[in-house]
């Protein structure tokens, strides 16, 4: 497929919609006017940087600047990753066109119009993100992460609060939520024995548990974070 497999398609959408149109003007690919409003359109194959760079570059020219690719498959279109791909866009202020070209007849339809990013609207939306961050943030005892990290296991605050819950039952035959909150764990010390989500708990009867060997290994990988937390003295 090439660039100017997307034109026609494109051309006859603008037309339709009653714009008059000229290609390749001044290193636009699509120029197109109606009651004086200038539109450019961008073609592409890929959805890729250069492209939003080049759509980015012609906001100098008119805040109406699309870009249009062809039409994703229809799983593909509704994953994260395109997702993500469209916020960008609506961040960037910039419309997004799609072109069918796994038809006999190829069309395009304008899927997002470009428009101004309200910033403040989108912090108020993603409140409970960053409620949740927060929270994440100060129920860390310290930094053990490596920004950027991929694949690897990271010590969060809830992995902290039941490194605490197998400290304290460390060498018990059996103990029960209540108990160990009773010794300075958790306050939901109940509820991580209970989910036992990273398997280091074995479930003995009802509301009673004892350390697993893979506890008991988490304990000695954990060394540094159980000092942290002030349950083992620095060497």
């Amino acid at each position: 497929m090439k660039e100017t497999d997307l034109f026609q398609p494109v051309k006859e959408l603008l037309e339709e919609l009653g714009y008059d149109i000229r290609s390749e003007v001044r290193d636009a690919d699509i120029a197109a006017m109606k009651d004086g409003e200038l539109i450019i359109v961008e073609l592409k194959t890929s959805y890729n940087l250069k492209l939003i760079i080049q759509a980015t570059k012609r906001q100098r020219l008119t805040e109406n600047v699309y870009i249009a690719i062809p039409r994703p498959v229809y799983k593909k279109r509704f994953k994260r990753d395109f997702k993500d791909k469209e916020y960008l866009l609506k961040r960037l202020g910039l419309g997004l066109i799609f072109v069918a070209m796994d038809v006999e007849n190829p069309y395009a339809a304008v899927v997002m119009d470009p428009c101004d990013f309200d910033m403040e609207r989108s912090r108020v939306n993603s409140g409970k993100r960053k409620s949740r961050l927060l929270e994440e943030y100060r129920g860390r005892s310290a930094n053990y992460n490596k920004g950027g990290s991929v694949r690897a296991k990271l010590i969060t605050a809830y992995r902290e609060k039941a490194l605490s819950v197998a400290f304290i039952m460390k060498g018990s035959d059996s103990v029960t939520g209540s108990e160990i909150k009773k010794e300075g764990g958790p306050p939901d010390a109940t509820n991580i024995l209970y989910n036992n989500y990273y398997g280091w708990f074995e479930k003995l009867g009802r509301g009673t548990y004892r350390l697993s060997d893979e506890g008991q290994r988490a304990l000695e990988e954990g060394i540094e974070i159980l000092e942290s937390i002030g349950l083992v003295k620095s060497k």
